[in-house]
């Protein structure tokens, strides 16, 4: 399953409402993948962050992305493993957005 949380508009919550979620989904005992799609990387420092308070979750992988066609490429790669994937998408209207809403089987929309 691809869930990726878009909203055209910064501030809404989306990377809180990610990491929520691709947390909970590993901590529930899925193996979970998450794209960091926003320039900002606020996802990839949730990441180091936890990661050095040594509280990340073993069944979660996380890696930032701003190539499009790459995001869409690996979101379906890691579906197909058996992972369920988890995009945070800039506030912003790009390629990114289209690309993750094409591969997405649920848009969530804070």
């Amino acid at each position: 399953m691809i869930v990726t949380i878009a909203n055209p508009k910064g501030g809404t919550g989306k990377t809180t409402l990610v990491r929520a979620l691709s947390g909970t989904a590993a901590h529930a005992g899925n193996d979970v993948f998450l794209i960091d799609a926003d320039s900002r990387a606020n996802t990839m420092r949730w990441v180091t962050m936890s990661k050095q308070m040594n509280v990340w979750p073993e069944r979660l992988e996380a890696e930032s992305c701003l190539d499009p066609n790459r995001i869409y490429k690996m979101a379906l790669e890691r579906q197909h493993q058996g992972k369920v994937v988890f995009i945070d998408i800039e506030g912003t209207t790009n390629e990114n957005l289209f690309a993750g809403l094409y591969c997405a089987d649920i848009v969530l929309i804070p």
